[in-house]
């Protein structure tokens, strides 16, 4: 009986010390309701995420374009390695002016597309 709760012990202390890992700056819906095409600013959205982009461009006619991705691993004890869960990216356009012009939202969550939202809040309706 001893052995049974040792062993349920160091189990319980493995697979707590296994909690998901979060890359990139998290992407809430409440940020992306934020975006105003035509009002709101890059420094205001590269300050709204909090993190560098993880892509930027710029076109030879003076946009740019600068996408932050958030990914969730989660820990699988079966074959003992950490396997994305969930991701989130959204891609902003900026025009000349460096004011939002559109946006893109896309992501993932198991086995479930999140449908985009293009210049407004997202769909978050799930494709099956």
């Amino acid at each position: 009986m001893r052995n049974i709760s040792l062993i349920l012990s160091v189990l319980l202390m493995v697979l707590a010390g296994c909690a998901p890992i979060h890359v990139g700056p998290e992407i809430s819906h409440d940020k992306l309701n934020q975006l105003v095409v035509g009002k709101t600013t890059k420094s205001e959205v590269i300050a709204m995420f909090g993190a560098l982009p993880t892509g930027q461009s710029r076109s030879s006619i003076g946009t740019s374009t600068l996408t932050w991705t958030h990914t969730r691993k989660d820990y699988n004890p079966w074959i003992g390695i950490y396997l994305p869960a969930a991701s989130d990216v959204v891609t902003v356009t900026f025009d000349k002016d460096d004011l939002v012009q559109s946006f893109n939202y896309g992501g993932y969550q198991g086995q479930r597309e999140l449908s985009t939202g293009v210049g407004g809040p997202p769909d978050l309706n799930v494709k099956q």
